[in-house]
């Protein structure tokens, strides 16, 4: 017995122990070299989804993952219904006359400016139109910040809004101008938020210059990403179905555009927190500025190419750790996407070498996916997640990057329970900019609930399959979008020397070999009932003193869901040494699968069937923005006491049942043991007390004497 527990214990130790070199071999391998060579093959041409050159990259993507060892590759066609530029103007012909130019001019030293294929600047699915009228300056364009016009008895009905990026996605903008009555809608980048205010403009600095300009989508992804083809309208809507996208006309602009729009305004003054970067007095409106905004968009239905490999599982090959990147991109994307897809590509390599040098084969499958038309609606990975029945029964996790670097601050959002692991390998990558620290330790180690914008929203929010999206950030809001993302200004600005772009390489690489190779997969639900207290307290902090939604069933369940927990924990940690493949098996899809068993709810968040995890959520509000507990926090936020008590029903029952659930046959086990056990300890001092006590029974005579 003791021979066996030895070789048990010694077997343990040896496969610690070749983890361990394998991942350190994993670090020595990824190298900027071929980062830099990747990333001018995907920026050298433009690729906007369901053109030529998105098509070109797929393929290219997939000849590569052939060239380094992938199975199964294949390219994953599908119909997207998507809009492209005819023609667009925005003209001031009131008080004065000024015609946008509406064009990026090259820079030079900027080697890509200059490609005559650029697509022209525009939002992708405008309505198509011509409309005139006044101008009323909105700000962000936020709900409050059209709550405050309404407030100010300022109206939009009839008229044009200019709004300026930022603090919320330019679908709700626009979403929110059109409940409001606008019948047009401009939205241009303000130097205070991306331009010389921040500093130095491109190409001297990396913030954005003049006539930079932002495209992008306006599909109402907070309420179902993907083709707003009415054809999948059924997964969008359970009722009365909705329209996905705006149907008013709207143009992005640059603040060299904008300048003499906002000038033309006057009327009431803007306050301090409305006002942006330009030399000029933002005032509100309306007028006396009119403009005629135009805009005609071809709508055609287009090939979207989706590409996928994969390294086969050696011990649970039906066990799937996803990694994704999409392709597609609005002009150049040498920071979003290229930066990701270049880095995904270098995983690939390095997963080569080591196959090829170690032996290595993953104990789990790891699939690698480049996604097209993300930039439209996230259609390519929405499509897979939507198409692929497989996915809820075999994927262990998905990894997304999108943008990998354009900066040094690295930043997270993911599902709890993967929070320990990637604080974990955080804590062996260094930090490029101070070599002597990790970027975990430059990292405050939280992740961020999961909102939208990416690759993940399909595989998190609709089939509840726990994600985690990675990034460096810090200036790249600077040539988002525009045509002055190429590789001139990542290589200068966004990540000299491309070292954090290998430094993601690294930490995707080692997040995804943790998932694939641990013989218990690395999911902490302990985190998770930390996490799910942290959110208690912010919806707390939402509730202030009011007393119409009880928040203590919600309190009793997360109580109960961490006392599990810690129970997990402990089965974890025996499973180590167990060899019996079917209980390690069942144990991991245990662990994999509690966001998709217990936390999502087929009727959807309140008002967004499309949304089904409890969890995390988009905010409705911002769009991107992750929110914790979304289906308790928005209607509070909304003052909707009976639905916000409804939704902390529904969280609390989920929780109590993946409690009682998690806790399974074995905590029953233990409490028939102990009953067990104690009948046993009664029948036996029973037994001794009678054994004890014989002569007085045998002394005793029941008979009288005659």
């Amino acid at each position: 017995m003791k021979l066996f527990v030895l070789s048990l214990l010694l077997f343990a130790f040896c496969n610690v122990l070749c983890q361990t070199n394998r991942e350190s071999a994993f670090l020595k391998i990824p190298d900027t070299t071929f980062i830099k060579s990747f990333l001018w093959d995907y920026v050298s041409q433009p690729h906007l989804a369901g053109t030529r050159g998105s098509f070109l990259v797929a393929n290219y993507t997939y000849n590569k993952m052939l060239e380094y060892g992938l199975s199964n590759v294949s390219i994953l066609e599908s119909q997207a219904l998507m809009t492209y530029p005819i023609r667009r103007s925005v003209r001031l012909v009131e008080p004065v006359s000024y015609n946008a130019s509406m064009y990026e001019p090259p820079v030079s030293g900027d080697i890509t400016s200059n490609n005559t294929q650029s697509v022209m600047t525009y939002l992708g699915y405008s309505a198509s139109g011509t409309v005139e009228g006044q101008l009323v300056y909105a700000n962000y364009g936020s709900k409050d910040d059209f709550d405050y016009l309404a407030s100010m008895n300022i109206s939009v009905q009839g008229r044009i809004v200019i709004a300026r990026y930022g603090a919320v996605f330019r679908g709700i903008k626009a979403y929110n101008c059109e409940n409001a009555g606008c019948i047009g809608l401009i939205i241009y980048s303000d130097p205070a938020d991306d331009g010389f205010v921040r500093g130095k403009t491109w190409p001297e600095g990396p913030w954005r210059p003049p006539k930079g300009v932002q495209r992008g989508s306006l599909q109402y992804l907070f309420r179902c990403p993907g083709s707003p083809d009415p054809s999948r309208y059924h997964e969008c809507f359970d009722g009365e179905p909705e329209s996905l996208v705006p149907s008013i006309p709207a143009l992005p602009l640059s603040y060299e555009d904008a300048q003499p729009l906002l000038e033309n305004i006057k009327g009431l003054q803007a306050p301090p927190s409305w006002r942006g970067g330009l030399n000029l007095t933002y005032n509100i409106g309306p007028g006396p500025s009119k403009v005629v905004l135009s805009v005609e968009l071809e709508k055609s239905t287009r090939t979207i190419y989706d590409v996928c490999g994969e390294i086969p599982g050696s011990i649970e090959p039906d066990r799937v750790v996803l990694l994704g990147n999409h392709h597609d991109a609005w002009v150049f994307g040498a920071t979003d996407p290229s930066s990701g897809s270049a880095t995904m590509l270098e995983i690939i390599r390095s997963f080569n070498i080591l196959k090829n040098e170690t032996s290595w084969e993953p104990r789990r499958t790891i699939r690698f996916c480049s996604w097209d038309a993300e930039e439209h609606a996230l259609i390519g990975s929405t499509w897979y997640g939507e198409n692929q029945p497989f996915l809820n029964t075999t994927i262990v996790a998905y990894l997304n990057v999108d943008t990998a670097a354009t900066g040094s601050n690295f930043g997270a959002s993911c599902t709890p329970s993967l929070q320990p692991l990637l604080q974990h390998v955080t804590s062996l990558v260094s930090d490029p900019a101070s070599p002597n620290k990790t970027i975990g330790q430059n990292w405050n180690g939280v992740c961020r609930p999961m909102g939208s914008g990416s690759d993940f929203t399909v595989f998190i929010h609709h089939l509840g399959i726990s994600s985690m999206d990675l990034g460096f950030s810090g200036i790249g809001a600077g040539v988002y979008h525009s045509v002055y993302d190429g590789y001139s200004w990542l290589s200068e600005k966004g990540d000299p020397g491309f070292l954090y772009q290998q430094a993601m390489a690294k930490i995707w690489g080692l997040v995804a070999l943790r998932l694939a190779d641990d013989k218990v997969v690395p999911f902490s639900y302990r985190a998770y009932s930390e996490a799910l207290y942290s959110y208690l307290t912010v919806v707390e902090g939402l509730l202030g003193n009011q007393t119409e939604v009880k928040l203590e069933s919600l309190q009793t369940a997360i109580d109960r869901f961490a006392k599990t927990a810690d129970r997990l924990e402990s089965d974890k940690g025996d499973l180590l040494h167990e060899s019996d493949l079917n209980k390690i098996s069942k144990f991991n899809d245990k662990l994999s699968f509690v966001d998709r068993n217990y936390f999502v709810v087929d009727e959807g968040l309140p008002g967004r069937y499309y949304f089904k995890y409890l969890i995390h959520g988009p905010s409705f509000l911002s769009g991107y923005l992750g929110i914790p507990f979304p289906g308790v926090y928005e209607p509070i936020q909304a003052h909707n006491w009976t639905r916000a008590q409804e939704a902390v029903d529904t969280l609390a029952d989920s929780l109590s049942n993946a409690a009682r659930d998690l806790e399974g046959p074995a905590k029953i086990w233990i409490w028939i043991i102990v009953i067990v056990a104690i009948l046993v300890f009664f029948i036996i001092l029973f037994a001794i007390i009678v054994f004890l006590r014989r002569d007085k029974f045998t002394e005793y005579d029941p008979v009288p004497n005659k």
